[in-house]
């Protein structure tokens, strides 16, 4: 049965589990192409289109001077990014995750096989909250903050960026992925450009199949 699903789903997606998020509504976990993939009504949180944009950006970008650098993920979805730097990239860095929505871990695991991999912490918060009350810093950190297609209006705030500001060490870089082409995306990618120009990083872009346009910014001073 699982071989004929895997075969079927090249052909139409099939939907295997449906949740419901307190914030992200119906999720489901949709065999696409013979791989499980995580998604909203109107997004991909993990494994399909996205895992594709963080594939380009990670393996051009993603460059610890050691083992010891640590990574800050914010917004975690099914998992995409640490599968990348784990299993695709080799690299054993301590990653903390902090995700608003403990469904996400719990699906994460299950589906994705998270908890195969050592050296990851999870953290249940609010991210705005979480940058206010949390002292450490990191070397890397890596924000994909999407309530379905659109960014929460909480990370659409000048003090939310200064504010995260505070968890880089000097010389570390900040990898802001943002939506231009779908619902008020262009408007939410266009503000924290701003908000990541004034901070003075030395910035560079990615804009990938015309949709997301991703951030890489070093932190100089």
């Amino acid at each position: 049965m699982k071989i004929l699903l895997k075969i079927l789903s090249y052909v139409w997606p099939i939907t295997l589990a449906k949740y419901k998020s307190s914030y992200s509504g119906e999720l489901t976990i949709d065999l696409v192409n013979g791989t499980q993939t995580l998604n909203t009504k109107n997004a991909n949180y993990s494994f399909d289109s996205l895992h594709r944009v963080f594939q380009v950006v990670l393996s051009k970008h993603l460059a610890p001077s050691s083992d010891k650098d640590k990574i800050l993920l914010l917004g975690m979805g099914g998992g995409s990014v640490i599968q990348i730097i784990r299993k695709e990239m080799g690299l054993v860095n301590p990653i903390l995750c902090v995700d608003i929505d403990p469904l996400m871990i719990e699906i994460a695991k299950k589906f994705f096989d998270l908890d195969s991999y050592q050296a990851i912490d999870y953290v249940v918060s609010d991210a705005s909250t979480w940058v206010l009350q949390e002292g450490d810093s990191f070397d890397w950190i890596i924000v994909d903050l999407f309530i379905d297609n659109s960014i929460p209006d909480a990370f659409l705030t000048y003090d939310f960026w200064q504010h995260l500001d505070k968890h880089l060490r000097t010389g570390a870089t900040l990898i802001v992925n943002t939506i231009t082409a779908l619902g008020n995306g262009k408007n939410e990618a266009l503000l924290i450009a701003q908000y990541l120009q004034a901070m003075q990083y030395v910035t560079q872009t990615e804009l990938l199949w015309h949709i997301n346009q991703v951030w890489i910014c070093k932190k100089v001073a």
